[in-house]
């Protein structure tokens, strides 16, 4: 769900010839589902100009995810509908929709942004050409739904610990999402061969708590045995380096999800450099999101497994 407000600018159209050239705006907007990366959308919109136009549309839009870049998430939208002024009074207009934005996550469920939209309605029976141009805030709201069938397995696990720390399930070598040095949570779809057990002396996963990325809020501290079992490897072998893979759950926004993963394994790496000095260039950061679970997302117990980073040591 998501609520914008901002300022409205007439252009090229006769509301402007009548010195009403600016004024506000306030929408909502209902987003559920979608395929191939788009998601769709109802929404109705109060677009008032000084000299008392108003438009009022109620549409169906469309909103195209692009690649997220840092915490920011941008987006295009279209959509059309109906809608009414000042004058027909009535739900007789027609109106299109353009506009793009970018938004950012405060919290798993929460997210700000920032949009501009250009919004076209031709004269109908009544009123006159409207064009115009709106830019402001949003505030968004996301809601998870739960699949059907893990309702069941849901309320078998209402008296388990929901972040139980327990070893992950073997892995298999992540797709690389997001690499080091790369801008951070650029998606590339890389295909990588799976490594085998001649060239991965060490595979260490290490949980992390709900929305937690600091080393109290994960079980690192009953690893270190294994964690130093792999630096004394990288401390007595020059060439052999270290791959640091970071995984979420699939709760909250994918880009809030990355650069939480990304965290996570800087945190691991970090923890090697501070510990057995370490040069950082000995270690690669991947961060995943949600893109590579290791168990189902729809038990809190999956989830608890995927909120995990995963360190492979390759001599």
């Amino acid at each position: 769900m998501e609520l914008d407000g901002g300022g409205v600018a007439a252009l090229g159209s006769s509301v402007v010839r009548k010195e009403g050239k600016s004024g506000v705006s306030i929408g909502g907007l209902v987003r559920y589902g979608g395929k191939k990366g788009w998601s769709r959308g109802l929404g109705y919109n109060v677009l008032s100009l000084q000299n008392g136009h108003q438009l009022k549309p109620a549409t169906i839009v469309g909103d195209r995810q692009g690649v997220p870049w840092g915490a920011w998430s941008p987006y295009v939208r279209v959509g059309a509908g109906i809608g009414s002024d000042k004058e027909a009074g009535s739900m007789n207009r027609f109106v299109v929709r353009t506009g793009v934005g970018v938004s950012r996550p405060l919290h798993p469920h929460w997210a700000v942004g920032l949009k501009t939209e250009l919004w076209y309605s031709p004269a109908g029976q009544t009123g006159e050409d409207m064009a115009l141009m709106t830019a402001g805030l949003t505030l968004s709201r996301s809601f998870q739904t739960i699949p059907r069938k893990a309702v069941a397995a849901k309320s078998e696990l209402k008296k388990e610990d929901p972040v139980a720390e327990r070893p992950p399930d073997p892995d298999s070598s992540p797709v690389a999402s997001v690499v080091e040095g790369s801008p951070p949570v650029a998606v590339m779809p890389v295909k990588t061969a799976e490594p085998s057990d001649s060239v991965t002396s060490h595979k260490i996963a290490i949980l992390f708590r709900f929305d937690r990325s600091d080393a109290e809020g994960s079980d690192m501290t009953t690893k270190t045995t294994d964690l130093e079992e792999a630096a004394k490897v990288l401390l007595n072998d020059p060439d052999a380096h270290a791959e640091i893979h970071g995984h979420a759950d699939s709760h909250g926004p994918l880009g809030y999800n990355i650069a939480l993963s990304r965290k996570r394994a800087t945190t691991v790496r970090d923890f090697f450099v501070s510990q057995w000095t370490l040069a950082k260039t000995r270690f690669t950061i991947y961060a995943h999101g949600a893109k590579k679970p290791t168990a189902s997302n729809a038990t809190s117990h999956g989830r608890a497994k995927n909120r995990r980073v995963l360190v492979l040591l390759i001599p």
